[in-house]
């Protein structure tokens, strides 16, 4: 018994040293302007890339354009602390929000929800894009996914707090 309770115990601090947590850390050299090409991962597009294009305030909220669809409503998040980092699970942040609007308007392309999860190089973002929908079906209903390296846009400066 004694050895169940002491591994429980081990476990929960494993986990809550393995969180981020929901606290919002943009650091200053992340605020600003942020864009690139998304590589489109489904096979079901005509298009293989769409351009990204986003902004992220000191307060961590962000904007943005995600193909033709403006990104609403979203946030910057910590996905892991220093054992996730060690441990190479998940990835630094994490974006959520909404979308408005077609992300490939010429194939009607419309999703309402996004993640962006995204590892801080100390230069760029790398990561993904995900949106809501199902694994399988077709195009009017699958979720739409692509890779994203994103670079600071040429004409920004590092916002401070």
């Amino acid at each position: 018994m004694r050895t169940a309770t002491s591994l429980s115990i081990a476990a929960a601090v494993v986990l809550l040293a393995s969180r981020g947590g929901a606290a919002q850390v943009a650091r200053p050299e992340m605020c600003g302007r942020w864009q690139g090409a998304a590589d489109i991962a489904v096979n079901w597009t005509k298009a293989r890339t769409v351009s990204v294009a986003i902004a992220i305030t000191p307060d961590d909220r962000v904007t943005g354009m995600i193909g033709e669809a403006a990104l609403v409503d979203a946030h910057l998040l910590a996905t892991r602390g220093w054992l996730g980092r060690t441990l190479r699970v998940k990835t630094d942040y994490m974006i959520e929000g909404r979308l408005d609007g077609p992300i490939i308007r010429a194939e009607h392309l419309v999703r309402s929800e996004i993640t962006m999860p995204l590892d801080w190089t100390g230069t760029e973002f790398t990561g993904s894009i995900a949106t809501n929908g199902t694994k399988t079906g077709d195009a009017e209903t699958m979720a739409f996914s692509a890779k994203i390296r994103l670079h600071r846009a040429p004409d920004m400066v590092v916002c401070a707090r």
